[in-house]
């Protein structure tokens, strides 16, 4: 069962009877509180936590409307199958010696829907992506709604706290500093009549607030998720797929990569062609004692050279039978069977270009979730969308810009339309390149962000001072190539 618990200046019916009537369990108990500002928000809640009947109690502000039908059922459903004490729909996973929990935009959390004040529209704000049934560990939340149930807290409202600011994130921050835990849900989602404002009572509150808990700040939680779903996907075409793996005296990293494969994927009409540039004759022993499959096989290629290299297998050494190609770096190791999510995307959009997944690096921060193209005071720049974040990426499938080349899948005759990978380039950007190539051919690239793998990068990438002067070189050969071709101008995010 659910208490359901508000102050506000005047009590409506209407809004009672909304709370009832969307959070879809019977006997729900519902206690306003009226408060003409006798009242600090701490005060109404520890009245409220100590009145209310059941176990979990849901406060919240007066100016919502919940959109999620049933919600109440999916709260609940939350508390039973996890061990958190505190749930809400906004908050943060990084909390800085600030005070401004929104501070770090790149740990915000949570979705919420407000209506604009001055035309009455309703717009999204996503802090981050939506996490399904999954709860993302933070260490504060907002207060337009979070939950608690009462066995679990262990840290009280501080009623020391006055007026109608700080009441939330010290709440929760108390108790995640006292080990509960707390975290954002991304299936309720709330329609909020107002955007949150600063004043001097806010400004009071964040510097008490930050002088009490300086010794505490900053802190972040150590706990990272990542979000998947282990789908099952029926495919009635089975398209050849080639694997084109680049190797080199790395056969730990590389053996798990195509362990990831095997374990993971239920495609079968795919091939693994490892192309090795320089191997010692042990290790490509130890490759061949280990996969003697007729699907998975290993060629000496000469010397390193990505677009180079994969050019050569397409032209060489793949499958007269493959539609398509799936360039892998060694260093992907599969989360999900992201191989067959792509195949099942391409089948359904065969007139697609490049088709990408969503890459975790070691840590399970983000790595790759789209190539997006950055204007930032006139200047034009490359990264990957949630870069280092943990919870930044686009949910779906999602048109981009492009996808990285360590994990690309492209249909074959298409690549070979393009000429393949360019070769002008020394260090990197070939990916980008192509991309950039397929756009201006009027097709579209996507990232199909349920296709997940890790992406081991920072376990194999050269970060010696030749490699950035090659980079430097290489990015303005490709930038011109963009801004010159007028289909990418729409994937350009300019940023102030």
């Amino acid at each position: 069962m659910i208490t359901i618990g508000f102050s506000t200046r005047e009590i409506d019916n209407d809004y009672i009877n909304h709370l009832k009537n969307s959070c879809g369990i019977k006997n729900v108990e519902i206690i306003p509180f009226e408060n003409k500002g006798t009242h600090s928000l701490t005060e109404v809640y520890d009245i409220l936590l100590k009145k209310s009947k059941n176990d979990i109690v849901v406060f919240c502000h007066d100016d919502i409307r919940v959109k999620t039908k049933k919600w109440g059922k999916r709260l609940l459903d939350h508390f039973n199958k996890s061990d958190y004490g505190i749930l809400g729909v906004a908050g943060t996973y990084d909390y800085n010696e600030s005070g401004m929990w929104w501070k770090n935009q790149n740990a915000m959390v949570g979705i919420v829907n407000h209506k604009n004040p001055n035309d009455g529209k309703e717009f999204e704000s996503k802090y981050s992506a939506s996490v399904g049934d999954g709860i993302i560990p933070v260490v504060a939340l907002d207060g337009l709604f979070f939950a608690v149930d009462k066995n679990k807290i262990k840290y009280q409202f501080d009623t020391n706290i006055k007026g109608f600011h700080f009441y939330d994130v010290d709440f929760t921050l108390g108790n995640y500093l006292s080990e509960v835990k707390v975290g954002c849900i991304t299936n309720i989602r709330i329609l909020h009549f107002s955007v949150g404002q600063t004043n001097q009572e806010w400004e009071d509150n964040r510097v008490k607030f930050k002088d009490k808990w300086e010794n505490s700040l900053p802190t972040s939680t150590e706990e990272k998720e990542i979000f998947y779903d282990d789908f099952t996907v029926k495919i009635d075409k089975n398209p050849k797929v080639s694997v084109i793996i680049l190797s080199k005296s790395n056969n730990k990293l590389l053996f798990k990569c195509i362990d990831s494969f095997l374990e993971k994927s239920t495609y079968e009409n795919y091939e693994i062609i490892v192309g090795d540039t320089g191997s010692k004759q042990e290790e490509i022993d130890e490759f061949s004692d280990k996969y003697f499959q007729d699907n998975i096989s290993i060629h000496s290629i000469g010397d390193y050279n990505f677009a180079k290299n994969n050019n050569y297998i397409v032209e060489n050494l793949i499958s007269d039978e493959s539609e398509l190609i799936l360039f892998c770096n060694n260093d992907i190791e599969l989360i999900n069977d992201a191989l067959t999510k792509l195949v099942h995307f391409y089948i359904k959009n065969k007139h697609c270009g490049t088709l990408g997944a969503r890459l975790h690096y070691e840590d399970k921060s983000i790595q790759h979730s789209g190539i997006i193209v950055i204007n930032q005071n006139n200047n034009i720049g490359l990264s990957h969308y949630g870069l280092k974040t943990r919870y930044t990426y686009f949910n779906g499938n999602k048109e981009v810009f492009g996808n990285t080349g360590a994990f690309l899948m492209i249909n074959k005759n298409l690549f070979k339309n393009i000429k393949g990978f360019n070769t002008d380039y020394i260090e990197c950007f070939e990916d980008v390149d192509l991309n950039n190539k397929i756009i201006a051919l009027g097709k579209k690239n996507y990232f199909i962000s349920d296709a997940v793998a890790f992406h081991y990068e920072s376990q194999t990438r050269d970060k010696s001072e030749k490699k950035q002067i090659n980079e430097n070189i290489d990015i303005k050969k490709v930038l011109p190539k963009i801004i010159n071709n007028k289909n990418s101008h729409k994937y350009i995010l300019n940023i102030r």
